[in-house]
């Protein structure tokens, strides 16, 4: 939106003064005119770069968008209109940040803008696919329904974000504690006892000489570890920022046992929630796929979806073009191909929807029902072997000096 500084003459002959927010002059010389003024001479500006970098940088909670949006969209199916909507919302708000953000979409409506242009100047509260979504409701004219549709949307990346740190927290809790375990028996008990185990000058055996070797390489090399750790961490934040480097490391993550398969289930379900938010909200199927391909969260499946919107862009059919991508299950490109035939793909999208939300979650619960045990394992095996093999030394030092 552009911001128009006008002079214009009214029908008594009388000059008028002002200023409106709007896409292109002759729109402010129809507004103008439907006002009963005649366009003299107008000036534009862009909206300040200081006040666009502001709203750039605000930053709100998504449960807090999401509560916003969810009430929205009851007020306007209400009947209250929007500007209004936007004014009672602001006026109750909490969150300081996201009242800001509500007043000045208000004041930019108050202005002649659209609800979507106003989203724009708030990337970091709206994402893309919330702005896009809002604009295909307003021509639509079901903008209650779309919003209905994001707040529900939302919610569903809110519930899987929580399914995944359930499941972590406590194998997290477990490692953790397990391994700050070792450290201080490798770094600090172990030590202790080794000291004692060579002055008293007798044969070691094996899982002893392995244990003290471990155990001078992390008390002498400790900083060679950390600067280890924090060279891998610079280099998988450097590749993961360009394009082929992201693609790999996404294609490893799903060669990963067990969690591959959850990684990829996690990237279809998302594929599926968008795309049938999207085309059930009026976006067309080239832009949905468009979308969707920033969406899944993995480069390997964007790669897919992108050759996939070149086919349906060049005429062929969405169930043969994801069909041709080869990341969708048979069963599910089946669903697809019956919906389009049927005029029904809206509906087979949301059963499709339905579907990976289960497989999902399943998928999470028994991935992390197999790693728990694992861990437990594991990490008691390592302690065990260290404290076995303590007590064996003991004893081996205290036959050999019962017979010296």
């Amino acid at each position: 939106m552009t911001l128009f500084r006008y002079r214009a003459i009214d029908s008594d002959g009388k000059r008028r003064r002002g200023e409106m927010h709007l896409g292109s002059e002759r729109e402010l010389e129809e507004r103008l005119a439907a006002d009963g003024l005649v366009l003299l001479e107008s000036k534009a500006e862009k909206k300040p770069a200081a006040a666009k970098a502001a709203s750039s940088r605000l930053k709100v909670k998504t449960r807090c968008v999401q509560e916003f949006t969810l009430n929205l969209s009851t007020m306007i199916a209400a009947g209250v209109p929007l500007v209004a909507s936007l004014d009672l919302l602001g006026a109750e708000l909490e969150d300081l940040r996201l009242k800001k953000v509500v007043d000045k979409l208000s004041e930019d409506l108050h202005e002649g803008s659209n609800f979507s242009e106003a989203l724009e100047r708030f990337p970091r509260v709206f994402p893309p696919i919330y702005i896009s979504l809002v604009a295909a409701g307003e021509i639509s004219g079901n903008l209650e329904g779309t919003l209905q549709e994001i707040a529900a949307y939302m919610e569903w990346q809110a519930e899987i974000r929580g399914h995944i740190k359930q499941a972590t927290i406590y194998p997290a809790i477990i490692m953790s504690a397990v391994l700050g375990l070792v450290v201080l028996l490798i770094t600090f008990v172990i030590p202790t006892f080794m000291d004692i185990f060579i002055k008293a000058q007798m044969p070691l055996p094996l899982p002893t000489r392995i244990l003290i070797d471990v155990s001078a390489f992390f008390t002498s090399y400790w900083w060679l570890l950390l600067g280890g750790l924090v060279i891998l961490f610079f280099s998988y934040t450097i590749t993961n920022r360009f394009d082929a480097g992201r693609y790999h490391l996404d294609a490893a993550k799903l060669r990963i046992p067990i969690f591959g398969k959850v990684i990829g289930k996690i990237a279809l379900a998302r594929f599926a929630q968008n795309m049938a938010v999207l085309f059930n909200a009026g976006v067309p199927i080239t832009q949905g796929l468009e979308m969707c391909q920033r969406l899944v969260g993995n480069e390997v499946y964007a790669k897919s979806f992108k050759e996939a919107e070149r086919m349906v862009t060049r005429g062929q059919g969405i169930s043969e073009s994801l069909r041709a991508a080869g990341r969708l299950p048979p069963m599910v490109l089946n669903m697809i191909s019956v919906g389009e035939e049927t005029g029904k793909l809206g509906l087979t999208l949301q059963k499709v929807k339905s579907y990976y939300d289960r497989e999902v979650k399943a998928s999470i619960q028994k991935a992390f029902a197999v790693m728990e045990p694992a861990i437990i394992t594991g990490m008691g095996a390592l302690v065990g072997f260290m404290a076995i093999t303590v007590l064996y030394t003991m004893f081996k030092m205290v036959s050999y000096i019962g017979k010296t």
